[in-house]
């Protein structure tokens, strides 16, 4: 009937496939009309709810909805503008594939972290990169050349040019002053038997994720300070897959750890270092159909953003099982390595996409707002200025693209 051709209509027109759409209203004789629906991925939506009642009566009742306001909750801020537009791409950034980038703003700095399969790990100065009428190539002002591959890179928050990386062959290594050549190694430990795939900063302390199916915990040392630190390690967890994610809470009650083939976040309670868990399927059953890849709280700490490895956002209220958003249209799977961020304001959510795209939704609607296109290799990582209307992505096409 006309309702389910309009269902599948919005699917093709919020997909892009925009030939397959033109010959479906040709061979049926219905018109698309775009207003039938007041949700975007209502198709998306109707499935989802198909699955969510099936295994509602198998297993245990459902999870309430969120009652409160969305709005107020996530605490958006007034904000009508967001990067959208191609600004600047560099060319070979790297000799291989990027896998990795950060940002960040310390006063009126921007530094710029890539690293590579190239087991290159390279700083920049974005500073110049910023001005929308003049914006230039950030400048590589150093160069780490390693024995492994970086995985992950993360800035610390507070210590200008301190930068922890997780390498391929299970160490950590933590640098001071990475934008300058007085750069120092001040810690380098085989911490994992495998991959880290995640290093995150917390209050005083790091984390660490591998895929030996362990986080590690560490904590600066009585008497020590975050410019001079001196760690120690507080206590490993074990996991029953391979630790995909972690993240720190803002306000720094818990740490959030994401594995492989489980459909439960695991808060790791920082007072005491027990484990509570928390279903992300909406109906609290057990089946497993997505694995959470990456996880990333709003700069409120209100919600957190749960990037699957399915065509699926799901953005949950931090430190309970409530879903408010869900948000459809990236092309992954199961082999991919879907990255998303939120923006500063938490009205936007940017992802990546195996068919090279860069997506951008209104969380609010949970309408895409922006396809962006330009990258000729799978986006493998992104992140948005903390205070520029800027993002920032990297790609195994061996580019940096600034937007």
């Amino acid at each position: 009937n006309e309702t389910t051709l309009q269902l599948i209509y919005q699917y093709f027109q919020a997909q892009g496939y925009s030939g397959a759409l033109e010959i479906l209203q040709t061979e049926s004789g219905v018109s698309y009309e775009s207003g039938t629906f007041d949700k975007a991925h209502r198709l998306r939506h109707i499935l989802n709810e198909h699955h969510d009642l099936t295994q509602s009566l198998i297993g245990p009742d459902p999870s309430s909805l969120d009652e409160m306001t969305f709005e107020q909750d996530l605490k958006v801020q007034e904000h009508n503008a967001s990067a959208s537009a191609p600004l600047i791409c560099v060319d070979k950034a790297h000799n291989g594939g990027l896998i990795s980038i950060r940002c960040f703003q310390y006063e009126d700095q921007t530094l710029l972290a890539t690293t590579s399969t190239s087991r290159e790990i390279k700083i920049w100065d974005a500073s110049s990169s910023l001005r929308l009428d003049d914006a230039k190539e950030p400048i590589c002002v150093g160069t780490l050349m390693c024995s492994s591959t970086c995985l992950s890179v993360e800035f610390h928050p507070r210590v200008k040019g301190m930068i922890i990386f997780g390498m391929m062959d299970g160490s950590v290594r933590i640098v001071k002053e990475s934008h300058l050549l007085s750069r120092e190694e001040i810690f380098n430990e085989a911490i994992h038997s495998k991959y880290v795939i995640r290093c995150k900063w917390g209050n005083k302390s790091f984390a660490t994720a591998s895929y030996d199916k362990t986080v590690n915990l560490y904590r600066l040392a009585e008497g020590s300070s975050e410019e001079n630190p001196i760690y120690e390690h507080v206590q490993k967890w074990s996991f029953s897959g391979n630790v995909e994610s972690l993240e720190f809470t803002p306000d720094d009650i818990a740490l959030v750890v994401a594995v492989r083939g489980d459909n439960y976040l695991n808060y790791i309670q920082l007072r005491d270092l027990s484990i509570s868990r928390i279903n992300m399927n909406a109906t609290g059953d057990d089946h497993v159909s997505f694995t959470a890849m990456h996880i990333e709280c709003s700069q409120s700490g209100s919600h957190l953003l749960v990037q699957t490895d399915k065509d699926r956002i799901i953005v949950m209220r931090t430190h309970t099982p409530i879903q408010s958003k869900n948000l459809y249209g990236t092309v992954n799977n199961e082999f991919s390595q879907p990255r998303a961020t939120w923006h500063p304001s938490g009205k936007y959510i940017y992802g990546t996409s195996q068919n090279n795209v860069i997506f951008a939704w209104d969380v609010i609607t949970e309408e895409i707002i922006y396809r962006m296109e330009g990258h000729t290799g799978y986006p493998r990582d992104l992140c948005y200025h903390p205070t520029e209307e800027i993002l920032f992505t990297c790609s195994y096409d061996k580019t940096i693209r600034i937007w």
